[in-house]
């Protein structure tokens, strides 16, 4: 059972679902002319987040892989609080290595794939959206904002970057 609850994990990350949804698919995202857009941008990220939301019987997945299936096992871990680092869709050493780890806790066989038992072991009780559509608020945007120094000593006395 994942320590976070589903909810938690969302706004944990609010902004998470665009930047997974530009990493794992980056020609969703590509340039088209501007009065199609945004029209274009709204179809292909409704469309990946079906796709990566609807990723639940996958085959196995080893270092090497790629896809909406690696970017799903990647939020799952974390959301089970089995980082993998970078969340970009690629099946690398550290998910690898949080794999590992997990299948370990779990008490699963531990091969550092995402292997049948394992993805009923990530999917558990968390029945939330991988991905998720959010529209930024008010409030997100608000800051504070402050010009940052191209000089490093100068951002040292900064409260954040």
């Amino acid at each position: 059972m994942p320590l976070a609850s589903p909810t938690s994990s969302l706004s944990r990350r609010p902004l998470l679902a665009l930047l997974l949804a530009a990493a794992a698919s980056p020609m969703a995202f590509a340039a088209t002319p501007r009065t199609q857009a945004s029209k274009a941008t709204a179809q292909s990220g409704a469309a990946l987040l079906e796709r990566v939301n609807a990723a639940t019987d996958t085959a196995a997945l080893a270092k090497g892989a790629r896809g909406d299936a690696v970017l799903r096992a990647q939020v799952l871990l974390d959301r089970a609080w089995f980082s993998s680092g970078e969340i970009d869709g690629i099946f690398g050493t550290n998910l690898q290595r949080s794999v590992r780890a997990f299948q370990q806790a779990r008490g699963l066989p531990v091969n550092g794939r995402v292997d049948a038992a394992t993805w009923q072991a990530l999917q558990g009780d968390d029945t939330a959206p991988v991905l998720a559509q959010y529209t930024l608020q008010e409030a997100d945007t608000a800051g504070p904002f402050e010009p940052l120094p191209q000089d490093v000593m100068e951002r040292a006395p900064l409260k954040a970057l």
